[in-house]
Parts: C-alpha cells; structure tokens; sequence
C-alpha cells in the first residue's frame, strides 16, 4: 500500500511539499518550500504531520524558494539528518538564494528574534552537506528507492524525478515547461520509462491548470512594443522577475530588440537588479549542458549583454524614461515592492508582470484591478504604506510553467494509472480534473493539504481507505471500491439501490460490509465518491490470531536485534527479558519450549507479514 501526503501546494501555489511512503517503511519527501504570502508559521509546511527520523530522503526538483524554501528548516530545526537528492545546478544556486532570503527576513525585517524560529546561515551550509546531487538520465539508490531525474525546463537544472520501488513508480514533476525558449529547452522524457514501466501514480503541478496560452511569438511582439511605446513617451517600464530564469529570457529578448532598432541605451537605459548578469553568466556557464541548444552553440556569451547595466538603488528617483527588471517577481517583498512604491502614482509608466502571482500578493492585487493597495514595506514591524496605483499593467505570461495543454500533452505520454494535482488553484484543479478523466479515463485527485491518499501498486487511488491489511482482503476492497466508483455513476436513482446492485455485483456479505468498504460522502454534482481519512480499525475483527514456529534457530536476542533494525523508529520494539517475550505495537512475539508464537489481531495482518519477512519464516496458516 502506498500513502501519499501533501504538506504543501495542496489546492494552493506555495510550499511545495509532498510526502510519499512506500512498502517497507520507505518515506519520500518531494520538495520542501516555502510559501510567498505568508511571514508566520503558515510559511513552511507542517512538519508536525511527519516525524524527521522516518524520511528516507527529500528530493528538490529546482531552487526556486517555494519549492527549496524551507529545507534548512527542516534539517537544521526539524531534524532531519538524510541525503537530500538534486541535480548539480540546483545544488549551486540553492544556498545562495536561500542565503538572500535569509537576510531579507532577518536582517531587513527583523524576524526570528527566538531561538528556533528561523534557520540561520550555518544551518544553510550544514543542509548543503546532505546534498547528493545526480544528472539527468542517471540514478541513485537510497535503501532500494531508485531516484532518476530528468529534463523539465523551467529553470536551470530544473528535473522532474521518477521514484520506483519494488513494484511502485512515481513520477513528480515539480514545475516544468513543455515548450522550448531561448535559453532552455523543453521538458523531455524518454519514449519508455526505464524497465518499461508503467506509471502508478503522476504528481504534476498545475499553475496554469485552466490555460491556453497564445503563441510565444505573439506575446513577444506585445511585450516588446509595449516596453518601447512606453519609453518613447518618457514613462518608466518595471518588469518583476525572479533572479534567475525568466529575468535571462526576457534580457536576451530585450537586449537584441534594442540593438535591432537602433535604441540608444543612454536615451533609453534598461537596468537590472544587482547580481542579475554576474549569477547568470557563471551558473549558466557551468552549467552548459543544461542551456539551449542556441545558447550551447553562440561563439559569445548569450548573457554578456550590450545594452542592460546594474540598478543602483538612487536610480528609481532619476527622471525620464528607462526599463527595470527588479526581483522579486510576485511584488511580495525586496527591490521590485519598493520601486512600484514610487512608480505606481504615475499613469506614463508600466507595470509588466511576466509570471504568476500567488493570492495575496501584492501582484495578484495588481492584476485584480485593486486601485489602492496597502503595501507592508518592513515584514510587518511597521504600518503598511498605502499606494494609489495610476501605473499601466499588463500580464504577458512568459511563465516557464506548462500550461493545460502541456499538461494533458505529459499525462498522454506518459499514460500513469492515477494522477494527483497540485500546486495549482483549488477551482482550476477541479476543471482539470474533469478534463482528464474524460479525455484519459483515468482516476485524477487534487487532495489539500494534510489529506491522505493511498494506493496498491498496479491499482487506482483509493484516497483514505484502505491501509494496514493483508493482501487477500486488500485486493477485495480495491476491487470493491472501483466497482463502487462505477456504480455510483450510475443511472441508479437512490443510495439504497446502489449499494443493493454492489451487494449482488461484489458478493458482500451484508450492506454494513459494503459501507465499510467503500467509507465516503457521495458528491452529488460529479457522481463521485469523495474519501476522507478513514481509521480502519474500529471495523476490524477483534479475534486474535496466531501462529507458531521453531525458533531453535535463534535466540530471542538475535530476533530483538532484526526486529529493531527494521522497524524502529517507525514502531516501538519491546523485549521482557525475563518472560522471553517481544512486543510490536499490538503484535507480541513469545518464546517457549522451543517455538516462537505470533499473536495479533486483524488490524496487525500487514504489520506481521513484515515481521516474518524479516526473520525468514513463512507464516503459517492463521489459527483462532
């Protein structure tokens, strides 16, 4: 059985997260981020759901902070002491970001003033010591979970990473782009996936889960004559961007306009944020292999750019027109909030927002069409300023994510037996949804944060149901649970018929068995059984099982010792020396005349299977 937990970007953009555990006790985190919107504990995701000590390994997919954000946290304040596996861009630009960061929410803002509040620079350093990076197309191990990454676009060292273990394979995509730019290319896969594989389960993000975007080329074409209208009138033009991505796209774009038309930089300065041309020229120069074909190819540096300088801070008071790319690019903090502070009174100038914003954000009031709009300078130490916005705006995404179309494009290529969403917005994930199991016929959820899903290798989800049970009564209850799906589709008009068609259909001994099974609220709008998380337990039979084996060929010592290896810290290991008997949870293990006697109840089936795993016993036939 396999669980799935979205810490983060459940119905929501921000705080990456999502925990994926496997047979074996094997615990997979994918991303750990932080969110744009918030500066207090809703920050970060909650860890309280997840014990540090049980994680296999934490898997980054790019450096972007919603998606890295919160990772020194998690080792140098959660605990958390195992590898953390990216690719080698990822791993150089990720301190540095985390470190810039650091200092806007400490240094600047005066945050973290107690203890354990918010992680500090050597917290930083020491994370990075945990880091195993891997290329695309090569794999690492971590205790039988096999990691491969592999080309997403987006940004710069940017993977999707496919987890199998046993017979289970995940692919999570983190963010990805499908169509190629000028500094990076698309998102590739392979024709098969290795070994042949078929996809249980596809976790892709969403942000642009409702939308088909114009051609590039067009959206080129308006940026760039709207950026050029707006100087000639002697008005000013602020581009929000993050520092590396985007902000290389748009400068190459830019860069080769002005030179095009002849623009004289003097006349018409375009300006960047400090760092911006330095950070792009050494990491996309180390990091080649990951760049464009075009890029790969220039006899120049694509990023020595002719007609872009740095921004110093006294320029925003200069008069006369010029073009600013600024971070960040969501308007929620740093360079781009101020300078939209002083620009934003005035309706000769331009606002260009190039990516998503997430909720909440001054961006995304922007783009609402708020016209005044309290603007937190300090990180809440002091009142918020208020702004009356007369600037021109426009939204001309040239976001590196993919859009609906790229989207259903993966999932056909990939034809997984189950998809989850996330990362997106809860009512735009609900039309993909539909989308996808119409086109794919394919089950698709988009669980919230802190809600459960499960599902058998070689299965669909079952989300909330079916956990801790032997494998004959598993298989009954999946079987049952689709079959319950497909009946609760149907034309049948009431609950009462349903469940009496499924009785006859599934062999279910009585209407209370059935209920059991298929647990859940009937959403009358889809015709869909909605789970929640449902606690087994009370359902199980309370008759104890047992079992007995010859033990001559180990001591209750020797079994102490393999039964801890493999289950601590997951689940208590006992031993009473003096009674020679040993406790799993609810399981008791005894020794006497020369056998070993597993009792358990139902509930403890799955828990025990492990347990004779371990010490290479068959289990024997179950004995009331």
């Amino acid at each position: 059985m396999i669980e799935v937990l979205p810490l983060g970007a459940g119905q929501d953009v921000g705080r990456s997260c999502v925990i994926v555990s496997v047979g074996g006790g094997k615990r997979i985190m994918f991303d750990c981020g932080m969110h744009m919107r918030y500066h207090d504990e809703r920050r970060f995701p909650d860890f309280s759901l997840v014990h540090a000590d049980t994680l296999t390994a934490v898997v980054i997919s790019h450096f972007h902070l919603d998606h890295c954000g919160a990772l020194p946290f998690l080792t140098g304040i959660v605990g958390y002491r195992g590898p953390i596996i990216m690719t080698a861009p990822t791993r150089t630009i990720c301190p540095l970001l985390l470190e810039d960061y650091r200092k806007i929410v400490v240094e600047r803002r005066g945050e973290a003033v107690t203890p354990g509040a918010f992680f500090t620079s050597a917290m930083i350093d020491a994370c990075m010591q945990q880091v195993v990076t891997v290329g695309v197309g090569e794999s690492v191990d971590v205790e039988g979970v096999k990691f491969t990454p592999f080309y997403a676009g987006h940004v710069l060292g940017a993977a999707m990473f496919l987890m199998s273990h046993g017979p289970f394979s995940c692919l999570y995509t983190g963010d990805f782009n499908m169509t190629p730019d000028r500094h990076l290319g698309a998102a590739r896969l392979p024709d098969k996936l290795p070994l042949n594989l078929q996809l249980d389960f596809l976790i892709t993000e969403t942000t642009y889960a409702t939308t088909v975007r114009e051609s590039k080329r067009s959206r080129e074409r308006d940026f760039l004559r709207s950026v050029h209208q707006c100087v000639l009138k002697g008005g000013k033009v602020l581009i929000p961007t993050f520092a590396l991505g985007r902000a290389q796209e748009l400068c190459l774009l830019i860069d080769t306009y002005w030179t095009r038309m002849g623009l004289d930089p003097n006349e018409y300065p375009i300006y960047f944020s400090a760092g911006l041309a330095e950070k792009a020229n050494d990491y996309y120069g180390l990091h080649l292999d990951w760049t464009s074909e075009s890029v790969k190819r220039a006899e120049t540096n694509s990023f020595a750019f002719k007609n872009i300088r740095v921004f110093e801070k006294q320029f925003a008071e200069l008069p006369g027109p010029m073009v600013l790319f600024s971070t960040p690019g969501m308007l929620h903090s740093g360079q781009s909030l101020h300078v939209f502070t002083k620009w934003a009174g005035d309706e000769r100038n331009l606002l260009i927002i190039p990516g998503y914003c997430v909720a909440g954000t001054v961006g995304a009031k922007v783009l609402a069409g708020h016209k005044m709009i309290d603007v937190d300078l300090s990180g809440g130490t002091q009142h918020p300023v208020s702004v009356d916005v007369k600037i021109k705006v426009k939204n001309l995404s040239f976001s590196a994510h993919a859009d609906s179309k790229g989207i259903m494009q993966l999932i056909k290529q990939l034809k997984p037996r189950n998809v989850m969403l996330v990362h997106g917005e809860k009512a735009k994930m609900g039309a993909l949804k539909e989308s996808i199991e119409k086109a794919f016929a394919i089950n698709c959820l988009y669980p919230a944060n802190g809600q459960y899903v499960y599902i058998a290798p070689n299965h669909n989800c079952a989300p909330g149901v079916f956990r801790g049970v032997d494998e004959a009564l598993n298989a009954r209850r999946l079987k049952i649970h689709q079959a319950a799906v497909n009946v609760y589709q149907s034309d049948l008009l009431s609950v009462e018929d349903k469940i009496e068609f499924l009785k006859k259909s599934s062999k279910a001994q009585s209407s209370e068995e059935l209920k059991m099974m298929v647990k859940g609220k009937l959403n009358p709008t889809t015709g869909m059984i909605e789970f929640d998380r449902v606690d087994l337990h009370d359902f199980y039979s309370t008759d104890m099982f047992e079992f007995t084996i010859d033990h001559r060929k180990a001591s209750v010592d020797l079994v102490y010792k393999n039964l801890l290896d493999l289950f601590h810290p997951m689940h208590v290991v006992t031993l009473r020396v003096e009674d020679s008997l040993l406790s799993i949870d609810d399981v008791s293990i005894e020794f006497l005349d020369n056998n070993l006697t597993v009792k358990y109840t139902e509930k403890d089936t799955h828990l025990v299977d492990e347990i004779s795993k371990k010490l290479q016993y068959p289990r024997a036939k179950m004995l009331k």
